[in-house]
């Protein structure tokens, strides 16, 4: 829609949900403004609610329709992962210390300041490693962001070094493809010389860039679920992952563009490209050895109409070069972690500081259905859990006292379920194979990530499996919001619009409460 002909009688209307909705938000800055006594705290807040109000105001009016979505979709990601990087204080995050210490480890490779064989040992400046050890914690609370005011400095004042004793990194456990951006990031902060915390922003920066990337990628190209694609990519536990060290937001981009690149393949009629299937087999490549149970993701290869390869055995042939491709990608950087998973120990197994022996190979052997119990249980004890935890209803490092109240998670499920149903911008069916073969890859998600916690995490005297949570799921819940896309409901109106209003607005007010009540906690 036009601008110049936008009535006034819609604008009007739209001014006045708009200022509504950010009184509300408002309200909601003062509640905890009075509880953590922080001006910065009101200043941002009061930007909040201008920003969710100009929002709103623009969707009202009618701009994010169809037309724009490209152009709506990468500016949302973009100020969606700037407000994450800077919402949570140094090490807030699950494992990121782990993830630091790795990115400046491959930083002081290429430095010539450490070896690739040899990680017990990473030398860091003075003031990154206070950063790392001293200054910042797991917990998110007032001490947490008044320790960044209190140590922060634009330039690094110390030629000190300390040196930071850690478990063995590998290239291949560490995903390098997915670190580029945070190896990047402190080899920038280096070179000029920047201080402790602006490296390490520096390095959560270019991390989200390369995931605004690889998802904005998936966006463009992906033939339907466009919609599925950008909810998913600003959910709260995708951009709380994106907007860190973690590898994961790295293997959650390459998930959605795998999964947009095989969908291209299988809806396109064009007989089948050298370009298109080189790109196929060299994101599959990268993404296999990351975490190898989201290589079922090419199983969506077996749709590829037969009819756009030159004979049928040429494409089971593809397939084959594909899988072949993964598996030795697989073996390449992984095979020592696997065989260690595979392998009976006659040591004691370490989980933080508890000490027991891991289910192995040989207990589901020995007993297969209490093994098949246990899966069951897990999912019936835990799956509100995983599911809260899926879309980030427990940010933090599970921090349970700024986690998001119940109706939130409700609500952001029900904005996905909506984007993925057929619409004025996308009214695609999904044949029953394709919906099959998308649920079974989600269901050899599942059991794979509780696989691979079982024998690598779990006990053996205990009945549940530990340690898995939703956030694992996050790179196939593309394929499994559209096995609820249902071929008797249409949505005669543009959904694109609503689904990314109504996640960033969610965000807005999820993001007030989480920081407020943190910074209400001494």
């Amino acid at each position: 829609m036009n601008p110049k002909h936008i009535n006034l009688q819609i604008v009007k209307h739209a001014l006045l949900v708009a200022a509504l909705f950010s009184c509300f938000v408002l309200v909601n800055v003062i509640f905890w403004y009075v509880h953590c006594d922080s001006n910065i705290f009101l200043l941002l807040g009061l930007l909040a609610s201008i920003l969710l109000g100009i929002i709103v105001y623009v969707y009202q009016i009618g701009l994010l329709d169809n037309a724009q979505a490209n152009n709506v979709f990468l500016a949302t990601l973009i100020i969606s992962c700037v407000i994450f990087v800077f919402m949570f204080p140094p090490r807030s995050i699950p494992d990121e210390r782990h993830h630091f210490l790795s990115s400046y480890w491959l930083a002081d490779c290429i430095t010539g300041e450490s070896s690739l064989f040899d990680s017990s040992n990473i030398p860091l400046r003075e003031n990154d490693y206070q950063l790392c050890e001293v200054w910042s914690s797991n917990d998110i609370n007032f001490q947490s962001y008044k320790s960044i005011l209190d140590h922060f400095e634009l330039f690094n004042q110390s030629n000190q070094m300390q040196t930071v004793h850690t478990e063995q990194f590998s290239i291949g456990s560490e995903n390098l493809v997915t670190k580029i951006g945070s190896v990047l990031g402190i080899l920038i902060a280096r070179l000029l010389n920047l201080g402790a915390y602006p490296l390490f922003y520096l390095g959560r920066l270019l991390n989200a860039c390369e995931f605004i990337l690889l998802s904005y990628s998936a966006f463009r190209i992906i033939p339907m679920g466009k919609t599925i694609v950008a909810g998913i990519s600003i959910l709260p536990m995708t951009l709380h992952l994106a907007a860190s060290y973690s590898y994961d937001g790295g293997i959650i981009g390459l998930s959605l563009l795998l999964i947009a690149l095989l969908l291209k393949a299988i809806t396109n009629n064009q007989p089948i490209s050298v370009k298109e299937m080189s790109a196929i087999c060299f994101i599959t490549a990268l993404l296999a050895p990351c975490k190898i149970v989201y290589a079922s993701i090419a199983l969506l290869l077996f749709l590829i109409p037969g009819s756009r390869f030159k004979k049928t055995s040429s494409k089971y042939a593809y397939i084959g070069i594909v899988f072949a491709l993964a598996c030795i990608s697989i073996i390449g950087f992984r095979l020592t972690g696997i065989t260690a998973l595979a392998s009976s120990s006659t040591g004691l197994d370490f989980r933080g500081a508890e000490s027991g022996h891991f289910y192995t190979i040989k207990s589901i052997l020995d007993n297969p259905f209490g093994t098949i119990a246990i899966f069951f249980r897990t999912l019936i004890l835990n799956g509100d859990y995983f599911a809260s935890t899926l879309v980030g209803g427990s940010l933090g490092w599970l921090q349970s006292t700024i986690a998001a109240p119940h109706f939130i998670v409700f609500l952001y499920y029900l904005l996905l379920i909506i984007g993925a149903q057929k619409s004025e911008d996308d009214n695609v069916d999904i044949p029953l194979p394709m919906k099959f073969v998308m649920g079974l890859i989600f269901a050899l998600c599942v059991f794979g990530t509780m696989l691979s916690m079982f024998l690598g995490w779990t006990f053996d005297f205990e009945p549940i499996v530990m340690g898995v949570q939703g956030r694992y799921f996050l790179p196939v819940l593309t394929v499994a919001l559209l096995v609820f896309r249902w071929k008797s409901i249409f949505i005669s109106q543009h959904t694109y619009g609503f689904t990314i209003t109504g996640i960033s607005l969610l965000n807005i007010i999820y993001g007030i409460g989480l920081v407020g009540s943190a910074l209400a906690l001494v």
